[in-house]
């Protein structure tokens, strides 16, 4: 009995040691998970920074050209409004472009 009692104690205490020993490389172990996850995250987030850069430079550029051509479309704007707005001048003798309602009523009138 005595050789049975010393090998259930020298199996606990190998269990005992193992569990302990065991400890330290679970710690490390959850440690290098957290560390996987966060640069997980990390190189998403650069990712998402990286797209947005390269999509922002052609708004970039079509936001120039909207603003110049904006400006542009505004100047115009303005000097039509400063033409249109001046005084019309009146003639003293009426314009027409053609011939005179009472001539035209005439050669009707012979034909």
């Amino acid at each position: 009995m005595k050789p049975m009692a010393n090998t259930l104690v020298a199996l606990a205490l190998l269990a005992g040691c193992t569990t302990a020993a065991a400890q330290g490389s679970v710690r490390h172990s959850a440690a290098a998970s957290q560390n996987a996850a966060q640069a997980s995250g990390h190189a998403g987030i650069a990712g998402s920074m990286a797209v947005a850069t390269i999509v922002s430079i052609p708004l970039q550029a079509a936001g120039a050209i909207g603003q110049a051509s904006g400006q542009a479309s505004s100047q115009a704007g303005e000097s039509l409004n400063a033409w249109a707005n001046q005084p019309l001048t009146v003639a003293e003798q009426p314009i027409i472009a053609g011939p005179r309602p009472d001539q035209i009523l005439k050669t009707k009138a012979l034909e």
